[in-house]
């Protein structure tokens, strides 16, 4: 799951993105849910997360808010 680049804070004209996740991955046990994924917010929009059952939609927004370990990357809220 990759929605665009992460841009740094500042860039485009100084809106910058109000999250970014780079490189996420999320293991339960053996079982990796996330493997490496990116997503940049853009100050200013809303994005919906949307994908099957078991696509990683509860384990990308648990990571990001920190109810779950992540097992590699960062995230970085404005």
């Amino acid at each position: 799951m990759t929605a665009g680049r992460p841009t740094s804070p500042g860039a485009a004209g100084g809106a910058g993105a109000a999250l970014q996740v780079e490189d996420l991955t999320v293991r339960y046990g053996g079982v990796v849910a996330l493997d490496a994924v990116s997503l940049t917010v853009p100050r200013g929009e809303l994005v919906a997360v949307i994908g099957a059952n078991g696509a990683g939609k509860s384990s990308l927004v648990n990571a990001v808010v920190g109810v779950v370990p992540k097992a590699g990357g960062r995230v970085l809220l404005d």
